[in-house]
């Protein structure tokens, strides 16, 4: 039987409570809300309380179809909404691409009454309309609905932009809020002083005029960027949590370097997208320990612009089979007529 599975790509303040992969976020499918999760979840530990809800499941939804807050008494819901109820007040913004704005107010303005705003630093490629720096900044400035509504519980206080082309959003956005660019990595990091007051920094290396390699592959900067927000760790003598925009690399060296760099000064570090934690059209999941004997994933575009996409969405419904994270054994490239070959042969079905 076959399960239509779909990730929004609008964000949303949504998670399921029940893992704690609370850290992945980036990119078009990512939010702050889940950046803002992962600084909570490395600066408080895996104990802390989080905002979760997740509509239309029915681990969620009680036997009266009410929708239900789990593990956290910080959100109010005096007048909860029936499963009905809900689809009848957002059945015109699920369409759209976004959930419906009274609910999100509601997560979102009680998160804020009571949870102090974690300060970060960003450092970014670009800062252009819908770049990943507009998508996630954009909402830690002005909110969900980037209109001056309730957003996530961080405070951008600084921000390096390692490239200003036409239509930059950086210098117009930053005056607006008050929020000081630098022209050093070290700089935003430490906010312009000789110490990190910073709760964490946010690494947004995506868009922007860079080479590519022979694989086709962008170089981004995002080792470039860790390696001297690290190296300002080092300087600095503190270590704070980094969130870093999509995979590390992007040449697997430097994935490799990012994580033995994260590991040797014990950097809370996590990289990725939302595509797992997104929301599904079809709220479908594997039960844990399941037994799969095979598994088809399909995605489009650049390899290495949505193939991490992919990847995740892909390896976050696998790695629920029996053993759980064994693991890659083995990889096998297939393209072109080889790969119709496969199919044709019944490899891949």
């Amino acid at each position: 039987m076959s399960h239509p599975i779909a990730a929004r790509r609008e964000p949303r303040p949504v998670l399921n409570a029940t893992r704690p992969y609370i850290g992945t976020a980036a990119g078009y499918c990512g939010t702050p809300y889940h950046v803002e999760k992962c600084f909570q979840f490395l600066l408080n530990g895996p104990n802390q309380s989080f905002t979760a809800v997740l509509f239309l499941d029915h681990e969620y939804v009680d036997a009266a179809g009410v929708l239900k807050v789990i593990n956290d008494p910080r959100v109010p819901i005096e007048n909860p909404l029936s499963r009905r109820e809900y689809l009848q007040r957002t059945a015109g913004t699920l369409l759209g691409g976004a959930i419906s704005p009274l609910v999100v107010g509601r997560i979102a303005e009680a998160n804020q009454k009571t949870v102090a705003p974690k300060n970060v630093a960003a450092v970014v490629t670009i800062y252009n309309r819908n770049s990943h720096s507009d998508v996630i900044l954009g909402k830690i400035l002005e909110g969900w609905e980037q209109d001056g509504g309730p957003g996530p519980a961080l405070k951008l206080v600084s921000l390096y932009v390692d490239q200003f082309p036409q239509g930059d959003l950086a210098r117009s956005m930053c005056k607006k809020h008050g929020v000081p660019i630098f022209d050093s990595i070290e700089k935003a990091v430490t906010v312009g002083g000789n110490q990190i007051p910073v709760d964490g920094v946010i690494s947004i290396g995506e868009h922007g005029d860079y080479p590519y390699n022979e694989l086709e592959q962008h170089l981004y900067p995002r080792r470039r960027f860790f390696e001297e927000i690290t190296a300002t760790f080092e300087k600095y003598g503190r270590v704070v949590p980094v969130f870093n925009d999509k995979h590390p690399g992007p040449a697997w060296v430097d994935a490799k370097w990012m994580y033995d760099r994260a590991k040797s000064l014990k950097v809370p570090f996590m990289a990725g997208s939302s595509m797992p934690v997104g929301y599904r059209l079809e709220p479908f999941e594997l039960p844990l320990n399941s037994k799969i004997e095979a598994a088809v994933g399909i995605g489009y575009d650049g390899l290495d612009v949505y193939g991490i996409h992919a990847l995740e969405f892909y390896q976050s419904h696998v790695e629920r089979r029996a053993g759980a994270e064994n693991g890659v054994k083995s990889v096998r490239f297939l393209q072109g007529p080889a790969m119709w070959k496969a199919v044709d042969d019944g490899i891949v079905s």
